[in-house]
């Protein structure tokens, strides 16, 4: 019963956004996307922070998306963020001529009465005209609909690898 209540309550807050000629958008911030992303950096850094991987945590590089990931910041937290497209990844592999470590954000993914954001790290390279992603892990945030609240809440985030 209370699983339809929520349904129900997350079904009329999602019909009844006002709809104008000038859509305001919710500050970033606030996104989904960029929660999982900072949901993601954290736990990466927390879980790794006492190895020795020869690699700063906190200095990242995402695949640029206009649909997810557009207009947000270069810093989240104590995170340092590029963000760059396929031409800037392209650039960058020239410059350096050493594979580097890229993430790489997916598309919401509605899993029942959940949503995740799948965060997928890659080492780039562009060799004989060819761009290559060599998988090595990534994370899964993992949001629920906290019916009291009227919020998407993080669930839980999973860090995997290969």
């Amino acid at each position: 019963m209370t699983n339809k209540v929520c349904s129900i309550l997350f079904l009329v807050t999602l019909f009844s956004i006002p709809v104008s000629s000038e859509t305001v958008m919710p500050p970033v911030e606030t996104t989904l996307y960029f929660r999982a992303l900072q949901a993601g950096l954290e736990e990466n850094a927390k879980a790794y922070s006492n190895l020795n991987i020869g690699r700063d945590l906190h200095t990242v590089i995402v695949e640029r998306n206009i649909q997810i990931n557009q207009d947000f910041p270069r810093q989240i937290q104590s995170f340092k963020i590029e963000y760059l497209d396929t031409q800037d990844l392209i650039a960058k592999y020239k410059k350096e001529k050493k594979e580097f470590r890229i993430i790489v954000m997916r598309p919401i993914l509605n899993e029942g009465e959940k949503l995740s954001v799948g965060l997928t790290d890659y080492w780039f390279s562009f060799k004989k005209n060819s761009l290559t992603y060599s998988l090595e892990g990534g994370a899964k945030v993992v949001f629920r609909f906290d019916c009291e609240h009227r919020e998407y809440v993080i669930d839980k985030v999973e860090l995997w690898g290969v």
